[in-house]
């Protein structure tokens, strides 16, 4: 897109939201004038982040002034919009604008013609004629070429774009209208004129006697009907219904009458010296037809006065910004319309009520400066970089190149994936990103589906490793260091996927809100942001991306990765507990399941990890005022670790919950209550403790435990027989599975394989096998 003056929160509320979630790569070129502009706006967000803006500078007194907006598909489809409104509210309706429509079916050679004003655009920069940054500059070949394959190189036709890049539009006009047999009548719509000298030349190269100039309602300045008298040209007034509204002239427009057509010309040019000139950058659209004008012109009567609602003639004053733009290596930027900028200058980061010093920067001769990537945090919301020389202020968006990267990448959930990595998601965020991880959650979890950056893209299939740092003054974290990478150096990774890395360790490493602390509306009153007002995420979108992850686990090999995996699915449940209405009934649908996950993957192989305590605190948690349920987590807790507790899980276990997972696991639990609970825990009996014990009763080692909950009065008989002698000591086997006796090796009864699941101790009522059977440690998973 390209503007003169524009609003990027008006870009961000209305013409990004009507693109939707599949745009990808949008890019703004703005003059320098309202580029500056917008650095004042408080309601922009994604500038430098969800699309870049670069500014441009044109050499003299002219500006910068297109206004095109092209749009293009993955598929290679292209339209285009040529008119006179800014990228503002008023140019997109409150002013009274034209646009011309474009498709290559209908206007091929418009397409040509549009190829050469972005290639010309490209050679003007390394001309001196127009000054930006060339290494922020998009590539505009590309665009270039994707203007030619859509107009397939074809020729002829009614509709020719138009522009002043490297020649002034007025000649152009004179000679399309030499070829339709030459002009006999100008009518010009214009809301400026800058004196009637751009419209006297204009009809006197075309040799037209007759020329028209529509008076409106409301325009900022009117012609200068008695001036262009003095200059030998007489110019009657006109209006037309179709611009009779009480909304404000912005809109372009020339209409010459040849002796074999009509030639319509509507776009950005003003009727002054710099439209229809050289000074500034202009783009129309002109168009032959044959018939009546369908302007409908009728004689008007003669304005009063100059000055109509008055306004500001887009001219270059010559106010300063800088261009910066973030990437591995660091800021590189370049300040425009400095006078004499090399020297010392002190940078700073801001945002709306955020300010963090960076420090003393040099600048080149040439404006050019870089700083260091380590002295700079990257941002997921738009940030501005400012420089300062005594009274000397400049500033311009900083623009985060591998964030913009993940956007073109992958579009809408590149840009809520990087909200939500640096803290500043909102629930709309969160159901993207719910559900785009329903669908991939490989994505999500430690190499399983490594996201190709395009078409083609080899995938790779790595076991990655989580090395990230925290987040600076600005909480908004930085995954694009190189050590932040969770593959090394980021090899084989795109920039969506380390905004992934980001994403799963900040929800891992970052401060938890507090349970169903919500989102403010940052939609503003009367705003729409797409979810009616709403301040919580979508509880069942968040359990499907979570279903997902668990499926996906499931399917994979046991290893630290499949560990690591568990412990970030269990972060992704704790995030989206404190993002939905009702969080405890969310930890209570989802914990069970994951403690389901986690069992099957079972106890790390040597010593202790983190998901052996995670997995502890989770299911300590929930009951730890709860004494009645002391042995049910006892056994629990040795179901985990295979077998009876060892001194080094006493300690692992009586450790008070600290950090951001086990907090939320255990909210609200002091150290001296958690020891008490555990201690009550471990010394509540399991049936595999009472069962060891028993067989060590019978094996004449201890006394015979209680067995009055378990075992049936015909077995506590047998069990006492064994004790004095009477009965075989091998008729007591210990469990091998849950259905067939270990002796005989016969089906057990559908009641005594209840039991044995139950309580532990069950008889196997074969014709010829009198054991009992005893579970004495929980089954291997």
């Amino acid at each position: 897109m390209t503007t003169y003056s524009m609003s990027l929160s008006f870009l961000e509320a209305v013409p990004l939201q009507a693109l939707g979630e599949n745009r990808r790569d949008v890019t703004i070129l703005a003059d320098i004038e309202g580029y500056r502009a917008s650095l004042s706006e408080t309601g922009a967000s994604s500038a430098g982040v969800g699309y870049d803006v670069i500014p441009i500078s044109v050499l003299g007194s002219g500006v910068f002034h297109p206004k095109i907006t092209m749009l293009a598909s993955h598929k290679g489809e292209l339209r285009a919009l040529v008119g006179s409104g800014n990228l503002t509210m008023g140019g997109w309706g409150f002013n009274t604008e034209v646009a011309e429509y474009l498709n290559p079916k209908t206007d091929p050679e418009a397409f040509t013609d549009l190829a050469d004003f972005l290639l010309s655009l490209g050679d003007a920069f390394g001309q001196g004629r127009l000054r930006s940054d060339p290494s922020a500059l998009p590539p505009l070949h590309e665009f270039a070429d994707i203007c030619l394959a859509a107009g397939d190189h074809k020729s002829g036709g009614p509709t020719r774009v138009l522009h002043s890049v490297n020649r002034a539009l007025a000649p152009q006009f004179v000679e399309m209208a030499k070829e339709l047999g030459g002009a006999r009548t100008l009518t010009v719509l214009s809301p400026y004129f800058g004196g009637p000298k751009a419209v006297v030349d204009l009809a006197h190269n075309l040799g037209c006697k007759t020329v028209n100039v529509f008076v409106p309602p409301k325009v900022p300045f009117w012609f200068d009907f008695d001036t262009a008298k003095t200059l030998g040209m007489v110019a009657q007034p006109v209006t037309s219904e179709s611009f009779s509204g009480e909304k404000l002239l912005h809109a372009k427009a020339f209409e010459i009458e040849c002796a074999r057509g009509r030639l319509t010309i509507a776009g950005s040019a003003n009727a002054t010296i710099n439209g229809l000139g050289l000074g500034s950058v202009e783009v129309v659209v002109a168009r032959v037809s044959n018939g009546a004008s369908w302007l409908g012109w009728s004689p008007a009567g003669y304005p009063k006065g100059l000055v109509g609602e008055g306004g500001q003639e887009p001219h270059h004053t010559g106010s300063p910004c800088l261009i910066a733009r973030l990437d591995g290596g660091g800021i590189n930027g370049r300040v425009l319309d400095v006078t004499a900028p090399e020297g010392t200058w002190n940078a700073s980061l801001y945002a709306p009520g955020r300010f963090e010093a960076v420090g003393a920067v040099e600048l080149a001769a040439d404006g050019r400066f870089m700083i260091e990537r380590a002295r700079v945090e990257a941002a997921v919301s738009s940030v501005q970089l400012v420089l300062v020389r005594g009274e000397e202020t400049v500033r311009g968006w900083l623009v985060m190149t591998d964030i913009i990267a993940a956007v073109r990448e992958r579009g809408a959930i590149a840009e809520a994936m990087a909200r939500a990595a640096g803290g500043a998601e909102n629930p709309r965020d969160n159901d993207i990103i719910a559900g785009f991880f329903t669908k991939h959650p490989g994505a999500f979890l430690g190499g399983h589906e490594p996201m190709a950056s395009g078409s083609g893209s080899p995938k790779a299939d790595k076991e990655e490793t989580t090395q990230l740092v925290p987040a600076g003054e600005f909480g908004l974290g930085d995954a694009l260091r190189p050590e932040n990478n969770r593959a090394t150096s980021g090899l084989g990774q795109s920039a969506f996927q380390k905004l992934i890395a980001r994403f799963r360790q900040r929800i891992t490493d970052a401060p938890r809100r507090g349970q169903g602390h919500g989102h403010e509306n940052d939609a503003g009153e009367g705003a729409d942001d797409g979810r009616e007002g709403s301040v919580w995420s979508n509880a069942d979108l968040l359990a499907g991306a979570i279903g997902s992850f668990m499926r996906k686990i499931d399917e994979t090999l046991d290893g630290p990765t499949k560990r690591e995996d568990i412990l970030s699915v269990l972060d992704f449940i704790l995030y989206g507990a404190d993002n939905v209405e009702e969080p405890e009934q969310f930890l209570k649908s989802q914990l069970p399941a994951w403690r389901n996950l986690a069992r099957r993957a079972g106890p790390a192989r040597s010593g202790l990890d983190t998901l052996d305590r995670c997995y502890a605190v989770a299911t300590v948690g929930p009951s730890v005022h709860d004494v009645n349920k002391s042995a049910e987590i006892h056994k629990a807790l040795e179901i985990w670790f295979r077998g009876g507790l060892t001194e080094d899980h006493r300690q692992l276990l009586e450790k008070p919950p600290t950090g951001h997972r086990e907090s939320q696991l255990a909210p609200e639990v002091g150290a001296i209550e958690w020891k008490r609970a555990i201690t009550g825990i471990l010394s509540a009996k399991t049936s595999w403790q009472r069962n060891r014990a028993l067989l060590a009763a019978l094996d004449g080692k201890s006394s015979m435990p209680d067995l009055s909950s378990a075992a049936s009065p015909e077995e506590v008989a047998a069990f006492g027989r064994i004790c004095k002698g009477l009965r075989r000591r091998d008729t007591v086997v210990v469990r091998s599975d849950w259905t067939h006796c270990p002796s005989c090796h016969m089906k057990l009864a559908a009641v005594e394989a209840g039991r044995l699941r139950k309580g532990g101790i069950a008889s196997c009522q074969g014709l010829r096998c009198i054991a009992i059977i005893v579970d004495i440690k929980p089954e291997e998973t």
